[in-house]
């Protein structure tokens, strides 16, 4: 699964968004499907290898977009799409897809 997004019209390069399993968890693992943008905006989601999607369900789409590529904190977004009780969308993933393009305007940086 795969898709693009950009922040203020810029690709957050570095930026990683996770999808988190609404209800019952990936696996037994509790496995995270994540994602790295990259520095043309676009990214892949991967679960279990890199680049191999994302188990078909409904998930919580979220993003952090670190200041320092080490770390995944502080973030240059302020935690504002980084929460799991308020996700900035979800998603239904029923096969391999690519999501509709992904847009945030006037984002205050920090």
């Amino acid at each position: 699964m795969t898709g693009t997004i950009t922040v203020n019209g810029t690709p957050p390069t570095g930026a990683m968004i996770k999808l988190i399993k609404l209800g019952e968890p990936v696996d037994s693992r509790k496995s995270d499907c994540w994602a790295l943008v990259k520095e043309d905006g676009s990214y892949s989601f991967s679960t279990y290898e890199v680049g191999d999607g994302v188990p078909k369900g409904e998930y919580a789409w979220i993003l952090r977009w670190p200041q320092n590529s080490m770390q995944l904190v502080p973030d240059k977004l302020g935690e504002e799409f980084w929460s799991l009780e308020e996700p900035y969308m979800t998603v239904t993933v029923d096969g391999r897809m690519e999501l509709s393009p992904v847009e945030l305007t006037n984002v205050k940086l920090k």
